[in-house]
């Protein structure tokens, strides 16, 4: 069995591999430079003066190349990604939304009780599906690498399966902020309507986000093309057009993917359909994987079937499995000193694959952050639960897929209890 720590310098390494020479060039340097600085910040103090310029110049040159380069953390920016898989049409097309990618995060971290972080989260599900797609697993005692399977299964080009995967995982949560709005909107408006309960301010109700004009209406209904009724209806429901259901953020980043190809703005039904079918047929496939990617609840529930949607499969196994490094927002909110602050619930977790399957395991030790950010590990688990069992496996497209989770529980530093769950899309 083939085991992996999964963490963002492993993410990175994947990433590097297909970057232009230069860009691997200046990543590794950076990579570098942070080790040296590193080291120079604990050199003692009894070192020879000209090591200790040596390394402090080492520290003062890392400084300085971190500045030249975009990057403010690990990883990659979005088009870059997109670019060094030779998709810089693709980051063309969808420029509109990795422009307000930072504005995106911003909204969510400043208005939601309990956000994770959803942008290199997005790029770390990205990075290990792909990584799952070019593995070997067994099939009626034959050794076959995933993306092939798929594509036999489905007569889909490789080609097409890899264009939309990168697709669908980089821009699966961009809807989140729509989806959130008209929550936000009316529990701050219900907030002020309580302060100033005697000023009668009048304030309106937002019902939904997402009007049902004529364009959203012809995109969704090439988007929906060719599904059954029942999950037609409960796809409108999940974009609010219902008028009762809570709106899914996975159904409007399906549509604002579509949307913000300008191609695509002006065209009438017919051509609309032949252009997505065709020409833009992986960001069909990716818009198609997305909207469903997070109706698990009982209220919308779809269940997702490898051989129907192999990347909506992959997407929900990818999306529950990505947890390492993923940041957590926190809110101390006081009249005098209001805060908002992010922890980390946990650094890496691990992968092996076997034969047959791929296993997780992720353990949460970090009682503090839990804490802050008001974690609840039954809660937690009980949720991937839903989306996991949904997933149908039956003409064994994918592996096995077996969730392991152990929560470390302490009280003023001492280990009270561990406790652990499993989940598994064979169940």
């Amino acid at each position: 069995m083939h085991r992996i720590e999964l963490s963002d310098r492993w993410v990175e390494r994947q990433l590097i591999e297909r970057l232009p020479r230069n860009e691997r060039v200046k990543a590794s340097l950076k990579n570098l430079l942070k080790s040296y600085s590193t080291i120079a910040e604990l050199i003692p103090a009894f070192i020879a003066p000209s090591v200790l310029q040596l390394t402090a110049s080492t520290a003062l040159m890392a400084r300085a190349v971190r500045r030249g380069i975009k990057e403010e953390k690990t990883l990659f920016q979005h088009s870059k990604i997109l670019e060094s898989r030779g998709l810089g049409s693709t980051a063309k097309n969808l420029e509109g939304i990795i422009d307000r990618l930072p504005d995106f995060q911003a909204f969510i971290y400043a208005t939601d009780e309990f956000y994770r972080d959803h942008i290199e989260h997005q790029i770390r599900v990205a990075v290990l599906g792909d990584f799952l797609l070019s593995q070997h697993f067994e099939y009626d005692g034959e050794r076959i690498k995933l993306v092939d399977r798929i594509c036999s299964a489905t007569d889909i080009a490789e080609e097409d399966v890899s264009k939309a995967w990168w697709i669908a995982s980089l821009f699966h949560d961009t809807g989140i902020p729509v989806a959130k709005l008209s929550k936000n909107l009316n529990d701050f408006m219900g907030d002020l309507a309580k302060v100033y309960e005697k000023v009668n301010l009048g304030l309106s109700h937002v019902d939904c986000p997402i009007p049902n004009e004529d364009e959203n209406r012809l995109m969704f209904k090439a988007l929906s093309k060719g599904l059954s009724k029942p999950t037609v209806t409960k796809l409108r429901a999940a974009l609010g057009w219902d008028g009762t259901s809570r709106i899914d953020h996975g159904a409007i980043s399906a549509l604002l993917l579509l949307r913000s190809i300008p191609k695509l703005a002006s065209l009438g039904y017919d051509e609309l359909v032949d252009q997505l079918e065709h020409d833009f047929k992986p960001y069909l496939m990716a818009a198609q994987a997305i909207v469903f990617h997070n109706l698990y609840q009982d209220a919308n529930r779809i269940e997702i079937d490898s051989k129907d949607n192999p990347l909506a499969y992959l997407l929900v196994c990818c999306d529950e499995m990505q947890e390492w490094n993923r940041d957590v927002s926190i809110k101390v909110r006081s009249v005098f000193d209001p805060k908002f602050g992010t922890t980390r619930l946990m650094d890496h977790c691990f992968v092996e694959l076997s034969s047959d399957s791929i296993e997780l395991l992720a353990e949460f030790e970090n009682q503090e952050a839990k804490d802050n950010c008001g974690f609840v590990f039954d809660y937690y688990v009980a949720e991937k639960k839903l989306d996991l069992h949904r997933l149908k496996n039956t003409q064994q497209i994918f592996p096995k897929i077996r969730l392991r989770y152990i929560d470390h529980v302490f009280h003023e530093h001492k280990l009270v209890r561990r406790v652990e769950e499993k989940i598994s899309t064979d169940a």
